[in-house]
């Protein structure tokens, strides 16, 4: 089965907000001809401080789309999920994920710019913890119920469409990401074919007794 996908990162900055404008309006009006089109996927992207303008709003780009579609997934290739606040982010992708009747998914990501990190206010050698924390506290957050959060009750509405919850890949290139999904029972996604971590994530799996599979580009 093939499989057909626009791909939006918004590259190519002009310094002219008129311009930007068009631009955003443009991408917009691609994702409404695609998904009548037939379109699978509608995918977003993220980085921030670049020079070409990459895309730095993926989750605000990726709701307009949803009230502008009907068919097609939306997808965050990749979501640096350790540059958000974790609440806020799984209340912002709940809204999303119920917006668009269960269409959005996202590939998780700690990125690979220190940049980043500073521009926002996040500590670069702990981004490894913070991953883990942050999926530990969007998988609470979306089963609707109250949990701990850092000593004290909270419960993130809306609840999600999309059951268990909306689907989350786990992205990344090395052995560390392959054993965080497989500890997770989460997707993993690498950026292109990797046999061998293809083998440890499952090996991971096995061990942790859970299930998932591996998808990745092309």
């Amino acid at each position: 089965m093939s499989i057909s996908a626009l791909r939006i990162n918004m590259t190519g900055f002009n310094d002219d907000p008129i311009v930007e404008a068009e631009r955003y309006h443009a991408a917009l009006a691609m994702a409404e001809f695609a998904d009548q089109c037939g379109f699978n996927a509608i995918n977003v992207e993220e980085h921030h401080c670049a020079d070409n303008g990459w895309l730095a709003s993926p989750l605000t780009l990726a709701s307009m789309i949803a009230a502008k579609t009907e068919q097609a997934n939306i997808c965050v290739c990749a979501l640096l999920i350790t540059l958000y606040d974790p609440i806020r982010l799984a209340e912002d992708i709940a809204v999303i994920d119920v917006m668009s009747r269960g269409r959005f998914s996202f590939i998780a990501g700690q990125g690979y710019r220190p940049l980043e990190y500073h521009a926002v206010d996040k500590d670069w050698a702990a981004r490894g913890q913070a991953m883990d924390h942050i999926i530990e506290t969007l998988l609470k957050a979306w089963t609707g119920e109250r949990f701990d959060y850092r000593g004290q009750s909270v419960r993130v509405s809306p609840v999600p469409v999309s059951k268990p919850h909306p689907l989350m890949m786990i992205g990344g290139m090395g052995k560390n990401a392959a054993r965080r999904a497989a500890r997770f029972g989460l997707p993993f996604y690498p950026p292109s074919k990797m046999p061998e971590l293809e083998a440890l994530y499952y090996q991971e799996l096995e061990k942790h007794g859970k299930q998932g599979f591996v998808l990745c580009p092309g």
